[in-house]
């Protein structure tokens, strides 16, 4: 039988064996003047209770031991939270956080309202609202994000979307500001570098250029007159002498052959410059085929100095031919090439 000993000198009540029970009908209370109450297992301090100016502190006496909370859930042991002393303090729940209807994370009725991934992703069953002015941002950019009252969101750097992330139907410029002036060859526009490309800058000045269908009148057109000829029975008229001859453009025997696709304007001009014939027939072909820009003049009489002219626009395919085929008419003399000619420039593609 263990014997209980009161040592009054030492203020300690001491039993020899087992443990002690303290049986009242009321309350047990502590009252320590010294605010501290301090449990101990062999002379070591394993946990204290204190007052702090009416606050109840609990602390764990030992370094970088944890505070942990156990229960029984139909029988079985649990852990239902740990404090990690050795970091920081660290709450370690075993399950859930549930909160009542009005706190501050979640509420009873919908447990799940926001729940943690073991990989630290936060997942919330329904909105997010922060107070007007609020901010979100990152541990180095804490007001990445601010939300103004009114809903207009401030970004403190500027945002990037991925590519194609902003469809052409969400895009609305009708609201911004007019140039108010006329375009120049520094104002910039974006354009998508293809279907599907990335968007780019160009300036206009480079828009002029491609517009302008990669033009180029030096290397993509003629100019040529024919010789003093009397041509009476239907033929090619041959243009042999070259006021211009393009790099693009080549000719023999009046054909003209273009070596790059596109639209060409072409003129030919014939005169009968002498009482030769009381008729005159001519048309442009295109690959030896009558189909453009037929000019014709038929009288009973013979008529000197009779000019007639013919502009067309002609599509052509690279390595197309082109030359005037006809009759009855006079060409003229080299030295009067205001008399007769055939031109042709390329437009566009």
């Amino acid at each position: 039988m263990a014997n209980i000993e009161l040592d009054g000198a030492n203020k300690k009540i001491k039993v020899d064996s087992g443990d002690l029970t303290l049986d009242i009908p009321g309350d047990i209370i502590l009252d320590a003047d010294g605010a501290n109450v301090t449990f101990k297992d062999g002379g070591t301090s394993v946990l204290d209770l204190s007052n702090s100016s009416t606050d109840a502190v609990l602390t764990v006496s030992t370094q970088d031991k944890d505070l942990i909370i156990k229960g029984d859930d139909g029988g079985s042991a649990i852990t239902a939270a740990t404090f990690d002393m050795s970091d920081a303090g660290t709450l370690v729940l075993n399950h859930d956080l549930k909160v009542a209807d009005d706190g501050k994370v979640g509420s009873a009725s919908a447990a799940d309202a926001m729940t943690i991934s073991s990989g630290g992703i936060v997942t919330f069953k329904d909105d997010i609202l922060i107070k007007d002015g609020g901010t979100i941002g990152s541990a180095s950019d804490a007001d990445a994000m601010a939300i103004a009252s009114n809903g207009v969101v401030t970004f403190s750097q500027n945002p990037v979307f991925p590519d194609g992330g902003v469809a052409v139907a969400d895009l609305d410029i009708d609201g911004a500001t007019d140039i108010g002036a006329a375009i120049v060859d520094a104002d910039l526009f974006i354009i998508d570098d293809g279907a599907g490309g990335t968007n780019r800058k160009t300036a206009a000045s480079r828009l002029k250029t491609y517009i302008g269908g990669g033009i180029d009148c030096d290397a993509d057109s003629w100019a040529r007159v024919a010789p003093v000829t009397d041509q009476d029975s239907a033929a090619v008229i041959d243009w042999a002498t070259s006021i211009h001859m393009g790099s693009n453009i080549s000719e023999s025997a009046g054909v003209i052959t273009v070596g790059t696709a596109g639209w060409y304007l072409v003129t030919f001009h014939i005169s009968n410059q002498s009482a030769f014939s009381d008729n005159m027939n001519m048309y442009l072909r295109k690959n030896d085929t009558r189909v453009l820009g037929t000019i014709y003049w038929e009288g009973n009489t013979e008529i000197n100095y009779l000019g007639m002219e013919a502009t067309v626009l002609v599509e052509c395919s690279a390595n197309d031919t082109l030359d005037v085929y006809g009759s009855g008419y006079y060409t003229g003399n080299t030295n009067n090439q205001s008399a007769t000619w055939f031109t042709g420039t390329r437009l566009g593609a």
